[in-house]
């Protein structure tokens, strides 16, 4: 699946080569850079939070389809939890799912 991002926009408006925020962010070539830009690569998590603070932007803004990738898995595994539980754990739970996916409702 390609990882489109949007680093390339606040790469340039800070003036940084692919080289530099290579450099800045760890890799090991600016060919890393160059294939996230270009949707080949997906970033490791430290690629991705080193972004978020170098930038001072969301992850999820700066990577989205990733973003997204990973909270549709999130939702696909709280609805595989979303049998009824009692106490606390159960409140929780629901709590949980319920802000994943704002129209379930276990009641």
């Amino acid at each position: 699946m390609p990882y489109p991002c949007r680093l390339r926009p606040y790469r340039k408006a800070a003036a940084l080569s692919q080289r530099d925020l290579g450099l800045l962010l760890g890799l090991a070539s600016q060919s890393s850079v160059s294939e996230y830009e270009a949707a080949l690569k997906r970033p490791s998590l430290a690629t991705v939070v080193a972004s978020e603070i170098l930038f001072g932007v969301p992850a999820r803004e700066l990577f989205p389809a990733l973003y997204e990738e990973v909270r549709q898995d999130l939702v696909t595994r709280a609805k595989d939890l979303s049998r009824p539980k009692s106490g606390k754990q159960g409140d929780g739970l629901t709590a949980l799912i319920d802000r994943l996916i704002p129209s379930h409702s276990t009641s």
